[in-house]
């Protein structure tokens, strides 16, 4: 008798597990958030709260939908949480990406082709590339918006941490901004990308996002610009032709490390013949959110230029 009790109030208090509300379903806010960050890669709450297309405005309610895709016995998200590496700073966010089970949902349900689905594959996300990549996702964000009001596409937008290849076991993937150079060197540009008018003219950005403040090393990533624009490297891997110009799009976090690079960039014979290329602002003075982001930036001489 008394064993029998004590097998009872075992499983009594045996844990269950959880029940995930909408388990084996997608609601249509579900399905604005995988198709979101198959198009972003990884984005934050914060960041898919400002999607007016998403369905909700409520940030609780966002969280349950996407703790729902998370959590499930075949979850279609992953996240990356961080520890706060220094409170003055603020918040650190989760970041969410799409694993390979909200890939196939996207293809089988959705009608998605797997090469315009961006989704994580390889090492987790490290604490140092936090800002880095969160700067680089905002500024595809604040593009788009600013090529739909201006009637222009952005086509084929890849950052530097996307890759070519899906094998979860290799020990590294080779990103897919990668630019070889000679003699075995190479350099990877954060983002690369087009856009395109009505008149399906297109011209190649390659963007390069700086938030440190060492001009020695932003003037070394910049060499290496100027070397490829010189052979040629980059119209060959985009099959552009080599006269015909692209612009490097360079973002500065702080104001005074643009004010130093333009410096050094002027003293620097490097740049000679392509200073007018390298498109520059910086992030101090000139907020993402801001109104006239893409207006009035600088070249590498700081004479005042068009962002396109």
């Amino acid at each position: 008798m008394l064993r029998q009790t004590q097998t009872e109030l075992a499983k009594t208090l045996e844990k269950k597990p959880p029940k995930i509300q909408w388990e084996g379903v997608v609601t249509v806010i579900q399905e604005n958030i995988l198709k979101k960050l198959s198009h972003y890669k990884y984005l934050t709450i914060e960041q898919l709260l400002r999607f007016e297309d998403i369905g909700t405005t409520q940030y609780s309610y966002l969280w349950k939908q996407i703790r729902s895709l998370r959590d499930r016995k075949k979850p279609l998200v992953g996240c990356n949480s961080f520890p706060n590496p220094n409170p003055r700073k603020g918040k650190v966010h989760s970041i969410y990406y799409l694993n390979t089970t909200g890939r196939d949902v996207l293809i089988n349900d959705y009608g998605y082709y797997e090469e315009d689905i961006r989704y994580k594959v390889g090492k987790h996300l490290t604490v140092t590339q936090y800002q880095h990549r969160l700067y680089t996702v905002e500024y595809q964000m604040y593009l788009d918006d600013w090529a739909e009001r201006n009637e222009l596409d952005i086509l084929d937008f890849h950052a530097y941490y996307d890759t070519l290849g899906s094998n979860r076991k290799a020990k590294s993937l080779k990103a897919r901004t990668k630019v070889e150079l000679a003699k075995g060197k190479s350099f990877t540009p954060d983002a690369v990308y087009s856009i395109e008018n009505e008149n399906r003219e297109n011209e190649l950005h390659l963007f390069e996002l700086y938030n440190g403040k060492d001009t020695k090393y932003i003037i070394k990533q910049l060499h290496q610009h100027a070397e490829a624009m010189a052979f040629g490297q980059v119209a060959e891997k985009y099959n552009i032709p080599k006269e015909k110009p692209y612009k490097v799009i360079v973002l500065f976090t702080h104001k005074g490390a643009l004010q130093g690079t333009i410096k050094k960039a002027m003293a620097d014979p490097v740049f000679s013949h392509f200073y007018e290329y390298f498109i520059c602002k910086e992030l101090d003075s000139n907020p993402f959110h801001s109104e006239t982001f893409f207006d009035e930036w600088v070249n590498l001489y700081g004479e005042i230029t068009n962002f396109y």
